[in-house]
Formats: C-alpha cells, sequence, structure tokens
C-alpha cells in the first residue's frame, strides 16, 4: 500500500462503521476506475457484520469479479455462508455471467469444512444453476 492508500485508511479507521461506510461508497463507487481501492482499504480494516454485509451486498453487486479476492475478504468478513447468501440475493443480475462466477468462486467454495458452509455452498451452486 502506497502513502496515500495509508492515509485512507488511517482516516477509515477513524469513523464509526456506518459512517465508513458510507465514506467507501461515496470514495470509491463501484461505477467508477477507483473501486479497487476500497477493496484494498478493507483488507487492512474490520467491521461489525452489518456494515459488512451492507458494504458486501453493495461491492459483490459488481460481481463477477476475474478473481477470487473480492469473495475471499467478504467471507472473510461474513463466513462463507453469509457471502454466500449475499451472492444469492444478488444472483438473478447475474445471468449469464453465472458460470464466470462460478469459475472465480470454485476455489473458495472447495474450501468449505464446516457443514454450515458445505449446505450453502450446495444450496447456492443449485440456485445459480436453476437461474441459468
Amino acid at each position: 500500500m502506497d502513502q496515500e492508500m495509508r492515509t485512507m485508511g488511517a482516516e477509515l479507521r477513524r469513523k464509526a462503521p456506518p459512517e465508513a461506510v458510507d465514506w467507501l461508497i461515496q470514495h470509491f463507487p463501484i461505477e467508477g476506475d477507483n473501486w479497487g481501492k476500497a477493496i484494498t482499504l478493507l483488507e487492512h480494516a474490520s467491521f461489525p457484520k452489518r456494515e459488512a454485509a451492507q458494504l458486501a451486498t453493495y461491492y459483490l453487486s459488481r460481481a463477477p469479479y476475474a478473481s477470487d479476492r473480492t469473495y475471499r475478504l467478504f467471507a472473510k468478513f461474513l463466513g462463507l455462508a453469509g457471502m454466500l447468501e449475499i451472492l444469492g440475493r444478488l444472483s438473478p443480475q447475474f445471468g449469464e455471467k453465472s458460470e464466470l462466477l462460478l469459475y472465480h468462486l470454485n476455489p473458495l467454495l472447495e474450501e468449505a469444512t464446516s457443514e454450515n458452509d458445505q449446505l450453502a455452498v450446495s444450496a447456492f451452486v443449485a440456485n445459480l444453476n436453476a437461474s441459468e
């Protein structure tokens, strides 16, 4: 992380979680060219589940991503099942890109070890395949 990102990270950490969510979305909208900076900042932050879910819903709506980096980030915040629940709610918008989404999610999905995560993976994949 360069100095500019370190400064923004420090600013982000000084904010209350709801304010930090608004700040990230305002400064790094998914429609903009610099939304990836939000992911970098989030990798060095922590949020309560409510705010993490808000951020996941916002930034995962841009999926599919070209790697599993963003998915791993939100799985770290919310657990795999929590992240898949959000992706499941967003799945109607993925349409033809569902296969690409699964391709990039697959390394993370294969790491599911708990029964809860395995059930969430099965349900998510079945739902995604049914919507194609």
